[in-house]
């Protein structure tokens, strides 16, 4: 075409050369084309609400023109491209609370056509929904984007104590005092509870400081003091036999666990009274001559009775007396030895008559001259005309001889 350029939306003519001549002259004529440029913009959208311009507030991107990098970590991009320029956006940053969700028109990346290019970035506003229980502890913490439903958490306590309460604890009732889908905002979420009573199970002694019992459903434990009132029979609780002034003993025992009280001042008895348990007691002691007496007394209740029962007496002498008594006296004193008795009764003073259980007194006597002896060394003179053989006297106890002129 000479002096004209055909029309196209791609290319544009920016330069003819050549020099037009005479229609009967063959010439050459060269044309120049620039490519065209058209806008890519890049808009963002939150929450299902369009913000045209840009993304600021929602996150960042980096975009690549021809795989280069052109704008690093920007929020708006509204820019001229050629016709056939390769484009992509990478490195999408989100905002604090905010999400990014994907593209709701355009594409992250493809080749700029003959037409402006837009591309619409989706983001949603994050929110935090807490579960907590009916005690306010928390169970569970979620992060949720914007018209998304929130997920309850799996493991709430199905019962929980209540403090200080010995009766009744919370049961969850599996349902919650807030909606939590389609979330637009923070949560607070409360599971939501029932009282009703404790499932305990019996008594369990903890030793002299009392007893406890567990619930089987919330483990509360509640601790009592014991009630030592049952009056239990068995081979633990005896205390004592009975006697004559008290009945079989048992100790007490709790009422709620069984814990038993072994308080001696604390017992109760069962039965009847036991016979009275009688011993001898000797009032006065029997001798070898004499009786004694004695009464009979109950070792428990010390009531008495036989009051001066004879006691027979003994025969047995107690030889231990060295009494100085003629009757007593065995031998008399004599050139060789005192005086010589026997023992007598220390109590009644009967005398042994013992030849091997005797005992001296006094001082030796001296020589008795008595003896009229005839023998060779008491030859005072011997017989002549005129007498017969003259002897002295001897010792009727040892023999001497006086030799007494």
């Amino acid at each position: 075409m000479l002096g004209s350029s055909a029309p196209t939306t791609q290319y544009t003519v920016t330069q003819e050369t050549g020099e037009v001549q005479s229609i009967h002259n063959e010439t050459t004529h060269y044309m120049t084309w620039t490519r065209n440029k058209y806008y890519l913009d890049v808009n963002g959208w939150l929450d299902g609400e369009s913000n045209a311009g840009n993304v600021d507030g929602f996150g960042t991107f980096d975009m690549y023109i021809n795989g280069s990098l052109v704008a690093d970590d920007v929020a708006d991009y509204y820019q001229e491209i050629y016709f056939e320029d390769t484009y992509e956006i990478r490195d999408i940053k989100t905002a604090s609370g905010k999400a990014y969700i994907g593209v709701t028109e355009g594409a992250l990346s493809g080749t700029m056509g003959a037409a402006a290019v837009g591309i619409r970035l989706r983001f949603k506003s994050q929110y935090t929904v807490t579960f907590k229980d009916v005690l306010s502890n928390v169970l569970k913490t979620q992060t949720v984007n914007y018209g998304d439903d929130a997920a309850a958490p799996t493991d709430v306590p199905e019962y929980l104590q209540k403090a200080n309460d010995n009766g009744y604890h919370y049961h969850f009732l599996g349902t919650w005092d807030t909606a939590f889908n389609n979330v637009t905002g923070d949560l607070n979420v409360s599971a939501e509870y029932e009282t009703v009573p404790h499932a305990y199970g019996g008594y369990t002694s903890s030793g002299a400081s009392g007893h406890t019992r567990t619930c089987s459903l919330c483990g509360y434990v509640e601790s009592k003091a014991h009630e030592f009132t049952a009056k239990t029979q068995n081979e633990q609780t005896f205390a004592s036999e009975a006697t004559c002034i008290q009945l079989r003993q048992y100790y007490y025992s709790c009422a709620m666990c069984g814990e038993i009280e072994y308080n001696d001042e604390h017992t109760f008895g069962v039965g009847s009274l036991a016979d009275h348990t009688w011993e001898w007691v000797t009032d006065q002691d029997p001798t070898c001559a004499l009786p004694g007496a004695k009464h009979q007394e109950c070792a428990v209740c010390h009531t008495t009775q036989n009051m001066n029962t004879p006691i027979s007496a003994t025969g047995a002498h107690a030889y231990t007396a060295a009494t100085v008594k003629a009757e007593a006296l065995k031998e008399a004193a004599n050139c060789q030895h005192a005086a010589e008795y026997y023992y007598s009764c220390a109590v009644c003073g009967a005398v042994e008559n013992n030849d091997d259980h005797t005992f001296f007194d006094g001082d030796v006597a001296g020589h008795a001259y008595t003896a009229a002896t005839v023998k060779e060394e008491a030859l005072k003179e011997a017989a002549n005309c005129q007498h017969a053989n003259i002897y002295y006297y001897s010792c009727a106890v040892c023999g001497a001889v006086e030799n007494n002129a």
